[in-house]
């Protein structure tokens, strides 16, 4: 099909109307080569779907290909907004190759990362996985600008939070503390301390310690913190305890069992603390050690505790 060249000029009320150039109108087919130049100054309205490397646009704009904004005298940047709502989607309504990723790429003004200097991405899948990636040696800096808090929050719950002061709060780390609720009783060598009870002081934030078997069952791989205190009462007779991790005993850096121990004083305070790294299903207690005496201990004023450090 020929275009008609029109060249104009004078059409005035308000200005003047220049067309000179291949110009399709009402044209049901287009060879979309860039010989069909449109030049519009001062703004311009269109009814309808506008499509930009697409000849059936299903949205009032509708690109297909890669859009730049910018560089301008001014700042450059896109403002969208309405009174109904406010949202960019990047790949809504999912895509064919599902090996694709959605990505927002940042650059710094120079050139030593010509892809990206940062970039957040989302990989494909229903559960695929959202990276905020910050190139070089600077700082990714997370800032909540004024007196608000920072809150990481999974599965419905605020698990960390940061408050304007700078405290933070995990209130599902990990933690407990236990007794027992019997007075002058004895455990016997090999055993385990009965800790049966979480009340009054104590508590259990996440469930982990068991106070029917008396063991701690870590729910997550990381360092541990334990202490206990345990209140002896064998007259003439030394007490001996140990740590142990899936019922064998735990060893000193230095090569002996770690131990608490009482040389046979009657009512005697003694206590313990270790830092241990456990896998996930690791679990801890305390026994009376072999190789000694059974132990007789007032369980009322004795206790353990444990939480997850990271």
């Amino acid at each position: 099909m020929a275009f008609t060249k029109v060249e104009t000029a004078g059409i005035n009320s308000t200005g003047s109307l220049n067309l000179n150039g291949p110009v399709l109108i009402g044209s049901g087919t287009s060879t979309g080569t860039a010989s069909q130049t449109l030049q519009v100054t001062g703004g311009a309205y269109v009814s309808g779907n506008l499509g930009i490397g697409t000849t059936n646009p299903t949205t009032t704009l509708d690109v297909k290909g890669i859009v730049r904004v910018g560089p301008a005298a001014g700042s450059t940047y896109v403002d969208i907004g309405s009174d109904s709502g406010r949202s960019i989607e990047i790949g809504a309504g999912g895509v064919t190759d599902t090996s694709l990723s959605c990505y927002i790429d940042l650059h710094g003004a120079d050139a030593t990362y010509p892809d990206y200097a940062s970039r957040l991405e989302r990989s494909s899948g229903a559960n695929g996985v959202l990276d905020l990636r910050n190139r070089g040696t600077g700082p990714l800096n997370i800032v909540a600008q004024d007196a608000g808090s920072i809150v990481l929050h999974t599965n419905g719950n605020d698990r960390v939070i940061v408050d304007s002061s700078g405290r933070v709060r995990m209130p599902f780390q990990p933690a407990f503390m236990a007794g027992n609720t019997s007075g002058t009783h004895t455990t016997n060598v090999g055993s385990v301390l009965d800790f049966n009870t979480e009340g009054n002081a104590g508590f259990d934030v996440g469930g982990n310690f068991n106070t029917t078997n008396y063991r701690f069952t870590a729910p997550i791989a990381g360092i541990y913190a334990f202490s206990s205190n345990i209140y002896v009462q064998n007259s003439g007779t030394a007490s001996s305890f140990c740590w142990r991790k899936n019922g064998t005993q735990l060893f000193a850096p230095g090569g002996d069992v770690l131990i608490f121990f009482s040389a046979g004083v009657n009512d005697f305070t003694i206590g313990s603390s270790i830092l241990l790294n456990l896998a996930a299903n690791d679990f801890v207690d305390i026994a009376v050690r072999t190789g000694f005496s059974n132990v007789q201990w007032y369980g009322k004023h004795s206790w353990i505790m444990g939480y997850l450090i990271g």
